[in-house]
């Protein structure tokens, strides 16, 4: 708040030198909390707190302004002084800790969402290497939305982290993020897209090949079950770099197996599983002669399979995705499901941190680490029941 220095008295000159000094003061721990806790507090609990903070700085201004009694304005302006140094005091004793904490490695995980168990996963294998290591990860969610992980990026080369992970949604368009912090001295490690920008580390799955195996299993499942002819559908998410690979793999090994089956529909479930949900029944309801459905995500199988059981097309349609989960486990059992390629993602994140550490330490790290698939069927699932129940 500005005082207006025109109201005072040229007597008071002194006493306006005093005020715009406690002001100033004021002012300057206001500004050190909003520092200081930027790191700490998500930005609605920093902002909240800056503005509580403003309420009594305002106030004790505003007092020492307008106050006519020379005796109260000079016992506002010793309460403004201890009201400042106190806060700055508190602020040092109650976040010493936490600045001690931050001398250590610092890495930052920039993530798709964290609603896909696929993405949480991914994060929880992270967050446990750096634990081990002694290592603070910050994550960031995204919330599918890729300018919020263009932002974070860009936020965290200020940050001045050490190292940043990420998941990129739009490839491309993450790539200037990417070389700023390669330019600004920081390691960047992407986790299954693939950037193939300034980025020192790419850390997953051969998606394209992956689904090649898929589509080539299915082709074969269509030459022992349906006489080598089959219609298929398929449920995507063609905003995705990653899922539209799944796409084109799984097209190419179809074709190498099953040259007769056709994909005569393509719908986006935008990885989100309420609306892949719909556009599965949509797609079921479109094509009564549909055989097979093909899902390229987590959210895409498991709307899938409850588009399967509301349209009660369990008995005429095979479901073939990625990402194991609750709901797919119960239709493997059941055979709406016939098979799910399944990815280590624990690893993923695990091998992300402990690329980007070695980074750090000086250590020569291989650009390309891949992490193996496991085509998942009734046969083999039994490993994976208890993490899917």
């Amino acid at each position: 708040m500005r005082c207006d220095s025109r109201t005072e008295k040229p007597a008071d000159y002194r006493k306006l030198r005093r005020i715009k000094a406690m002001r100033w003061l004021a002012g300057l721990a206001e500004e050190m909390a909003h520092i200081l806790l930027s790191v700490f507090l998500n930005d609605e609990d920093k902002l909240t707190f800056v503005f509580f903070l403003r309420q009594p700085v305002n106030r004790f201004t505003d007092l020492i302004c307008h106050s006519g009694n020379r005796t109260r304005r000079m016992a506002m302006l010793r309460l403004s002084k201890r009201f400042t140094l106190t806060l700055g005091a508190v602020l040092a004793l109650a976040l010493s800790p936490m600045i001690q904490a931050q001398t250590g490695t610092r890495l930052a995980l920039v993530q798709v969402n964290q609603q896909a168990l696929y993405f949480t996963q991914i994060t929880q294998g992270a967050q446990a290497a750096a634990k081990a290591a002694g290592a603070e990860l910050v994550v960031f969610n995204a919330n599918d939305n890729p300018s919020a992980q263009n932002d974070a990026i860009e936020a965290y080369i200020q940050d001045k982290v050490d190292a940043i992970l990420v998941c990129a949604i739009d490839v491309n368009g993450i790539k200037p993020a990417v070389s700023a912090a390669a330019q600004a001295g920081i390691p960047v490690v992407a986790i299954d897209a693939v950037i193939d920008g300034d980025n020192a580390v790419q850390v997953g799955v051969d998606n394209r090949e992956a689904a090649r195996q898929i589509g080539q299993y299915t082709g074969e499942y269509i030459n022992r079950e349906l006489a080598g002819k089959a219609s298929i559908g398929v449920v995507g998410a063609l905003g995705s770099y990653v899922q539209n690979l799944r796409l084109d793999g799984f097209r190419e090994g179809l074709a190498k197996t099953a040259s007769q089956a056709k994909i005569v529909n393509t719908v986006d479930g935008n990885n989100v599983q309420d609306t892949a949900q719909a556009a599965a029944e949509n797609l079921l309801t479109a094509n009564p002669e549909l055989q097979i459905i093909y899902a390229t995500g987590e959210p895409a199988l498991i709307g899938s399979v409850a588009a399967s059981v509301s349209q009660g097309a369990g008995e005429r349609v095979r479901i073939f995705g990625w990402d194991l989960s609750s709901q797919a486990v119960q239709g493997l059992d059941d055979g709406s499901v016939a098979v799910v390629v399944q990815q280590n993602t624990q690893a993923m994140g695990k091998t992300a941190v402990e690329s980007a550490l070695s980074l750090l330490a000086g250590k020569t790290v291989a650009r390309e680490q891949s992490i193996p698939v496991t085509l998942v069927t009734k046969a083999n699932l039994a490993p994976y029941r208890a993490e899917f129940k």
